[in-house]
């Protein structure tokens, strides 16, 4: 049982990696958060309750000057400039851009995993 934890956790891991890759490809683009205000959005991919900390931020495509609402860190504040990633086909579909969390979710799960079948196979061979 805790072999198959393992290898579902290394396959998450390897589809976290993709996603990863696919995001980090992205075109970025420098934002100013214009303000700050605490929401639920429709945007919103998560299923918390309660109301998230956002942020209107401003940004240049190109010649285009677009605005969103996007979801920001507990400490951003009016004013501070930070780095989004957007899609080439709608550029208003913006989201902050932090490699750092992501990488270290993947490594964690990466890490999990590997040590679940690396237990598994031990006890296995402790056993058998």
């Amino acid at each position: 049982m805790i072999l198959i934890i393992g290898i579902i956790l290394l396959i998450v891991g390897v589809a976290m990696t993709v996603i990863y890759i696919v995001h980090s490809r992205r075109p970025k683009a420098e934002a100013v958060i214009e303000s700050v205000f605490y929401q639920r959005l429709k945007t919103d991919k998560t299923n918390e309750l309660g109301e998230r900390k956002h942020g209107k931020a401003t940004y240049r495509v190109g010649a285009q000057t677009y605005e969103a609402a996007i979801l920001v860190f507990k400490k951003t504040q009016a004013g501070d400039k930070i780095m989004i990633t957007y899609k080439e086909s709608n550029p208003q579909a913006a989201r902050i851009y932090s490699p750092g969390k992501e990488i270290i979710a993947i490594i964690s799960i990466y890490v999990v995993g590997i040590v679940l079948v690396c237990v598994s196979i031990f006890v296995k061979n402790q056993l058998g």
